[in-house]
């Protein structure tokens, strides 16, 4: 039994899971909408796992999900049929060594296969963008520093001959002056250190408004220092709490408000789920109709004021639109 069980593993091709699926349920006489009914799916999603079409399921997750109920509704057993599904996904995914021939002779390619590869390519694309931009940034940034050079050099240059012209002409002056101009030329001198002395003296208001020029940082100072207090303020996570029943099978995911999946499992009819955590709750239902009741912090939540897409539904649940 070991062998031939082997034999069967080592045969398997692509599509076995959708083809044995397909025959346990025509063998039970369902017919291919009746079977979507009662799985709450849409024909289409039915359709695609019975010929292989893997990828028009939204993720591998939900594929096996379908796949286990599926297979409870045909009285197959649920456990083969996940550990078929499993082997064929390793020979898409090139996990299975095994199987390599039977892929080149299939020579079909998958959805989530391209997927793959055009995630890779977008990898590729986006850092050669980035490198190309750090190439061009050190052409890009001397220019802005170039132009502000020439600035201090032109200025630089204007200050100095400012001096030199009154020192020259005293010079020329005290030199062609004759001794009988030297008194008035005294008297001169004493004009000008007296103008000379002026501008120190009047530069003493100046150095009074230096004060205030200083306080301009001590008063920035006191608004930084007054900013900290503020920065420890922190909203904590709300607490909440959630339960659901079910009447029947329904995928069900709930993402807490730290971003973490807390619960993603296929709940079947009578089935109890509990969780209380850090919110808002990301919620994901598979079958809205098979949720008998739904709970939010201690308050029934009427899901029929969220919209659904084929019996499918994504929705929010925060604490603070519960309180009163």
């Amino acid at each position: 039994m070991t062998e031939a069980n082997g034999d069967n593993s080592q045969n398997i091709a692509h599509g076995e899971t959708g083809r044995r699926l397909k025959a346990a349920r025509e063998t039970a006489g369902l017919e291919l909408q009746a079977l979507a009914d009662q799985l709450h799916l849409r024909p289409a999603i039915v359709r695609a796992i019975e010929e292989g079409d893997y990828g028009s399921v939204p993720s591998e997750l939900f594929l096996k999900g379908y796949v286990r109920s599926y297979a409870r509704h045909v009285g197959i057993s649920d456990d083969e049929m996940i550990a078929v599904l499993s082997r064929e996904l390793a020979i898409i995914h090139g996990t299975d060594d095994s199987a390599s021939d039977e892929r080149v002779a299939d020579g079909r390619h998958l959805p989530l296969e391209e997927n793959r590869r055009r995630r890779r390519v977008m990898s590729l694309v986006g850092i050669a963008l980035v490198v190309l931009v750090l190439l061009l940034l050190p052409f890009i940034w001397p220019d802005n520093g170039s132009d502000e050079a020439p600035v201090e050099e032109t200025t630089g240059d204007t200050q100095q001959p400012v001096e030199l012209p009154d020192r020259q002409a005293s010079r020329s002056d005290s030199r062609g002056a004759s001794i009988d101009d030297i008194e008035p030329a005294l008297g001169q001198v004493e004009v000008l250190d007296e103008s000379a002395e002026q501008p120190s003296v009047e530069q003493e208001p100046s150095g009074s408004r230096e004060p205030a020029v200083t306080d301009q940082p001590a008063s920035a100072g006191q608004e930084t220092a007054a900013i900290p207090p503020q920065a420890p303020v922190s909203e904590s996570p709300e607490e909440a709490s959630l339960q659901l029943t079910f009447n029947d099978d329904c995928w069900v995911e709930v993402v807490n408000g730290e971003g973490n999946r807390v619960i993603a499992r296929l709940a079947s009819e009578g089935d109890r789920i509990e969780y209380s955590g850090p919110a808002p709750f990301e919620i994901l239902l598979g079958a809205v109709s098979a949720v008998d009741q739904l709970e939010f912090m201690g308050e029934p939540v009427n899901l029929s004021d969220y919209p659904s897409r084929a019996g499918r539904v994504r929705f929010q649940l925060a604490a603070r639109d519960f309180s009163n």
